[in-house]
């Protein structure tokens, strides 16, 4: 249920921002973006590119692709969460069969934690029920 920029559920009163954070913090302590992985070889790169001598490589310290990639990373999530909740308070229920499937589990979080909806666990049930559903909650 939502009362203006507040979503109301999880037991407490949580703000976009907020629900947002919770969500991603679960899914990043899972490297479910692969984020681990995406600074552990941009790091080999940069290491590569010192090596060589290269100039630029050479400006740039450690922490700063770190920081670079998380919240490049976290960008994208949070795009993919406004986007859903944009959909979800427009009723746009193409956007949403489009982007909530069985096997994308953040999406389908972001889902069911804003309207306090289970959705079903197949493609085909979750699509017949944004079909058959004539409002989203």
């Amino acid at each position: 249920m939502r009362y203006g920029n507040k979503i109301i559920g999880l037991g407490a009163v949580k703000t976009k921002k907020q629900l947002f954070e919770k969500i991603y913090k679960k899914y990043r302590n899972k490297n479910y973006f692969y984020t681990d992985d995406r600074i552990k070889r941009k790091l080999e790169e940069w290491e590569y590119f010192k090596e060589q001598g290269d100039k630029n490589a050479l400006k740039i310290k450690k922490t700063q692709i770190v920081n670079f990639i998380e919240k490049d990373n976290k960008d994208k999530a949070y795009y993919t969460f406004s986007s859903i909740k944009n959909a979800i308070d427009n009723n746009d229920k193409e956007f949403l069969i489009s982007r909530i499937r069985y096997d994308q589990p953040f999406s389908k979080e972001i889902y069911e934690k804003i309207t306090e909806t289970k959705l079903p666990k197949t493609n085909k049930a979750i699509r017949d029920f944004f079909k058959w559903d004539t409002e989203i909650k």
